[in-house]
């Protein structure tokens, strides 16, 4: 009896040192970097904890996407957190620029230029729109150029043909019609 009694002891011991575990681990994942924290169990992260690094906790998020943001919640267990890093994007519409915060390593999409009623498919790297920007991942601030393309229809006796060209640009080659100025028709 006595031995089952010290047995119970030591677990019991065994598990009152296991539960006083007070160190967690926070991942901080950073681009292709992993910040490893130690923190006391139940604590919030703090900035000082950061102080060496690019992103303070206004860039921490629970998640990959970015979706459930670290508000400086206590931490009771080991926790994986996700700095969102943004980059200043601009796109240039006819000399004037629009600034938008987009997040690094994404590529562009219709749901961030809904607001400014430009579609993903009108951008270019350049202003001679020779080069499309085709959905790369955006990894720096840079400038797009916004091609404003507008329907004609052509119509030619009995037949039709509907195409699309960049505003201020003449039909050259295809159908020889004078040039299309904002909407109308020059000679």
């Amino acid at each position: 009896m006595k031995k089952i009694f010290y047995f119970l002891v030591i677990v019991v011991q065994l598990i009152g040192l296991i539960s006083c575990n007070t160190t967690i681990e926070v991942n901080v994942y950073y681009g292709d970097e992993n910040l490893i924290i130690y923190l006391d169990k139940d604590k919030p992260l703090s900035n000082d904890l950061l102080s060496n690094n690019k992103f303070d906790l206004n860039d921490l998020y629970y998640d990959e996407d970015y979706s459930y943001k670290y508000e400086g919640e206590l931490i009771s267990k080991n926790t994986n957190l996700f700095v969102k890093e943004s980059i200043n994007f601009k796109i240039n519409i006819n000399g004037e620029i629009i600034n938008i915060e987009l997040i690094k390593n994404r590529p562009l999409d219709n749901t961030v230029l809904n607001q400014y009623n430009i579609n993903v498919n009108d951008l270019y790297y350049d202003e001679d729109y020779i080069d499309k920007y085709n959905g790369e991942l955006i990894s720096e601030d840079i400038i797009l150029y916004y091609c404003e393309k507008i329907g004609v229809k052509i119509i030619d006796g009995e037949s039709s043909k509907d195409i699309s060209i960049i505003r201020g640009e003449c039909l050259t080659n295809e159908i020889p019609i004078p040039c299309i100025l904002r909407g109308g028709f020059s000679s």
